[in-house]
């Protein structure tokens, strides 16, 4: 393999666990060098819309299936130069940090104990003008769409959200 391609890298983001440097993947396939995944996926786009379409490929549905939204804020207090990097709440940090906010929807199988990233949305009010919330909102109405639409392929019954989410719009 000499040169990853964007389904590649979706697919080690997909089935990882807790390392996702291109370090990890290049030790993971055995054939490349850290150095080249990283030239290769500096050009990578990564759109939701790929997550869901590969998500849907690799799922293993259940009939109990449920989904999970939560944010997090990948701390970049040391660069100056990330665009969609702002001051933003850091529960890890307990306090304001500068960093790029990604609501993340997740897939759980609880007979198999297995989740999925299904979705996500890069937190920009400053340019799309959307709250977390917002985001929250769009993944779960895209997703329950899906689910009517296609009962078998992501069929759930419960979405959990963190207590941040608990608008009058999403609890309704």
């Amino acid at each position: 393999m000499a040169k990853i391609v964007t389904s590649d890298y979706a697919q080690m983001l997909l089935n990882g666990v807790d390392n996702f440097t291109a370090t990890y993947f290049s030790e993971v396939i055995g054939t490349v060098s850290h150095d080249t995944i990283g030239r290769s996926i500096a050009n990578i786009k990564l759109s939701p819309k790929i997550v869901r379409e590969k998500a849907l490929e690799l799922i293993i549905p259940s009939t109990n299936g449920y989904l999970a939204i939560d944010d997090t804020v990948m701390d970049k207090s040391s660069s100056e130069e990330i665009e969609v990097a702002s001051a933003q709440y850091s529960g890890q940090k307990h306090g304001i940090t500068t960093g790029i906010g990604v609501v993340t929807l997740v897939y759980i199988n609880p007979e198999l104990d297995k989740y999925w990233i299904l979705d996500y949305r890069i937190y920009d009010k400053d340019n799309d003008g959307k709250k977390k919330t917002e985001h929250a909102l769009e993944m779960i109405e895209y997703w329950q769409t899906m689910s009517e639409l296609h009962p078998e392929r992501a069929p759930f019954t419960t979405v959990l959200i963190d207590a941040g989410y608990t608008c009058k719009k999403i609890m309704q």
